[in-house]
């Protein structure tokens, strides 16, 4: 262990991040988030079965009143790592907030101006251009993980809106295991964390409600 390392961890640092603003965070369109569900093929978040299979993994629930928080994960007693939230969505121009709350300590992450209609925001590691058809092969995944300047990846293309980025390209969920595998950002919680979800403005359409949440307890 070289003597930075020695030095952060005597001084009672860590690897692992516990501050929910210093997780990368961006807004997608909801047909473009997906997550791998067999091996050769994707659930997008535009669909009702993305919130059961992210439930697997996680925990799913569902917005049913604007501007009000609904909890999506709460774990009252035990230790792990929180991986990736999923917002709600909307029709129309709106505002999703995360209310995070580790070991005690709640953090409120939110744009500061309306996001684009269809968009949810994303907090997380994702990877960028995973194909809605079919799976990659695990040396092209590993590369999508390293490789930012993909076509799926929009880069510079446009300024943040209300501080957050609008990715244009397509992005895929991570199982905790494979963010954990090759060292992506995560949250680590010691004793609770509880996660609640809202959006300003609430839809007619029923999968636009569903949000969810991926993480790992200790065993």
């Amino acid at each position: 262990m070289s003597g930075t390392q020695s030095a952060l961890f005597s001084a009672g640092g860590s690897r692992w991040i516990t501050n929910p603003k210093h997780m990368p965070i961006a807004a997608f369109a909801s047909g473009r988030i997906n997550l791998k569900y067999t091996a050769g093929s994707v659930l997008l978040s535009d669909a009702a079965g993305f919130y059961t299979n992210i439930a697997y993994r996680g925990a799913a629930s569902v917005i049913t009143v604007a501007a009000t928080l609904v909890t999506v994960v709460n774990v009252t007693s035990g230790s792990g790592f929180l991986c990736n939230l999923v917002s709600p969505t909307h029709t129309a121009a709106f505002t999703p907030t995360f209310v995070i709350t580790i070991d005690g300590v709640a953090y409120t992450i939110a744009p500061s101006a309306t996001i684009a209609s269809g968009k949810r925001l994303v907090l997380g590691p994702v990877s960028y251009g995973i194909p809605t058809t079919a799976a990659l092969a695990s040396a092209t995944l590993v590369d999508h993980l390293h490789d930012g300047n993909c076509a799926a990846d929009a880069g510079f293309s446009a300024a943040l809106t209300g501080g957050v980025a609008m990715a244009d390209g397509t992005c895929g969920l991570l199982t905790p295991e494979a963010i954990i595998n090759f060292g992506l950002p995560t949250l680590r919680f010691e004793q609770s964390l509880k996660v609640e979800m809202m959006a300003s403005l609430l839809s007619v359409n029923a999968v636009d409600k569903q949000c969810g949440a991926t993480y790992r307890l200790d065993l």
